[in-house]
């Protein structure tokens, strides 16, 4: 590194792969949370925008689809940042170096002696290709695959004739608007006007579509569409391997688009993911915790301690380090957990003596550790957490299904300006509480029972 460089934050030029956030690349994902800033593009699906941490310095940049006026190479406000010694994630969809402006951009960042690192990403391509069901290669059909631009038409930047007469897979990007061009060179230069065609448009989310036809017919197709999603024309025989390869229009919840609004849901989003769905986990608060050195000198007092929920374990857990306590020193203290999740975050830190019972059960000299919600009649409680609201960090799309699973998310959610979007989609819950809450605001829940989180999604996916 340079002398000039040593005060300069570094850039991260990444790919975020074609839009569904399962394909988002290790590194990139890691780096969302380590980075002083995340710089991202229109392109970027929201779903894979809310993997970033929750106080993740978010900025949207760049521009929606190719814009041949632009006349700087990384973004200035990307350059900017550097400058002031912030590291960047530099969030792109697909893959950089592939009509992504990545020349341009990583030049530039020289020109400004700022460091950087390219992560690569799956290409829109490649992503179309998979998720409409059908290999760019296959034996004894294709063996080479060219990605060509279909925006930039001139003879000097692609060899129409060499694709015209190959006999391989074609994936256009930006080609769109002017596909009629591009199939008639295609065609002049000897591709059979019979060659199966497909668009896909946007690749990989819930709002994939894919529309088939033959260089002779995909033009008229493509214009009856009215589709101003970003798109990937693929042309060659593979695209017929479509029957017996299409393997997501298999799965129950294919392109339903689901927002899960409430916290610690990871196994459900994943069983609802291996179904087929497109799923967003929307976190509306975080826990704060209250245990100052006052309320730590009141709980190491007492002989009995139990804990109402999970947060009010980690709200312990947390103090413990803080407030300088071994938790060997807790040996003559009897703690009770009221219910799994508490006690498997006691588990955690070594309190392996912690035992289980409801709260109805406790010991009446026991103090309770408790949040925001009711702890009933127990006469001895100390509120150790409480709810933050946290604000909308991007932009809400169109769900098909919403799971709300407390409270204050579901009041957050339908408070939101974008709350139209999701109104109209169908609403899923396992508290029956609310229920009468969501009738306030025009919406008709599905109560599902209180089960494993695999099981509930399972119930998502059949009603």
């Amino acid at each position: 590194m340079s002398k000039a460089q040593i005060n300069k934050g570094k850039v991260y030029l990444a790919g975020g792969g074609p839009g569904d956030p399962g394909l988002l690349p290790r590194r990139t994902l890691d780096l969302m949370s380590r980075v002083d800033v995340i710089c991202y593009d229109a392109l970027i699906n929201p779903a894979l925008l809310a993997l970033a941490p929750e106080d993740a310095d978010m900025e949207a940049v760049g521009y929606r689809g190719y814009n041949g006026g632009i006349v700087y190479g990384m973004h200035p406000r990307v350059i900017e940042l550097a400058n002031q010694g912030k590291s960047v994630l530099r969030l792109k969809a697909g893959d950089p170096f592939i009509f992504g402006r990545g020349t341009e951009e990583c030049r530039d960042l020289n020109d400004h002696q700022i460091p950087f690192e390219i992560i690569p990403g799956i290409t829109a391509g490649l992503g179309a290709s998979v998720y409409a069901g059908f290999p760019l290669t296959s034996g004894g059909m294709a063996s080479d695959v060219t990605l060509a631009s279909g925006h930039m038409s001139s003879t000097a930047l692609t060899s129409w004739e060499s694709m015209g007469k190959g006999s391989g897979t074609l994936v256009l990007y930006m080609a769109s608007k002017k596909i009629d061009k591009c199939v008639d060179r295609l065609v002049k230069n000897g591709r059979n006007p019979q060659t199966p065609v497909i668009h896909i448009s946007a690749a990989t989310s819930a709002e994939q579509v894919e529309t088939e036809g033959t260089l002779e017919t995909i033009a008229e197709k493509i214009a009856a569409l009215n589709n101003e999603n970003p798109a990937i024309i693929i042309v060659g025989e593979v695209v017929g391997l479509r029957s017996e390869m299409n393997w997501r229009a298999k799965l129950p919840m294919n392109q339903q688009r689901v927002l899960i609004a409430g916290r610690n849901l990871h196994t459900m989003q994943a069983a609802l993911e291996d179904m087929g769905a497109i799923s967003m986990s929307l976190p509306l608060w975080t826990p704060e915790y209250l245990i100052d050195s006052i309320r730590w000198k009141n709980i190491c007092s007492e002989k009995v301690i139990a804990f109402a929920d999970r947060q009010s374990a980690c709200a312990f857990k947390r103090a413990l380090p803080e407030f300088g306590l071994d938790i060997r020193k807790l040996a003559g203290i009897r703690l009770i957990a009221c219910g799994e999740h508490s006690y498997n975050v006691l588990k955690e830190i070594g309190l392996t003596d912690t035992e289980q019972m409801s709260k109805s059960e406790l010991p009446k000299d026991a103090l309770l550790l408790h949040g925001p919600r009711s702890v009933g009649n127990h006469s001895k409680c100390l509120q150790v957490w409480q709810r933050k609201a946290l604000k909308q960090r991007f932009r809400l799309e169109r769900a098909d299904k919403v799971y709300v699973d407390d409270r204050f998310s579901l009041e957050a959610l339908c408070q939101l300006q974008e709350f139209d979007k999701i109104k109209g989609a169908t609403w899923y819950t396992r508290h029956k509480t609310l229920i009468p809450l969501g009738e306030k605001y025009g919406l008709d829940f599905r109560y599902i029972k209180n089960a494993p989180q695999k099981e509930m999604a399972v119930e998502m996916s059949e009603n």
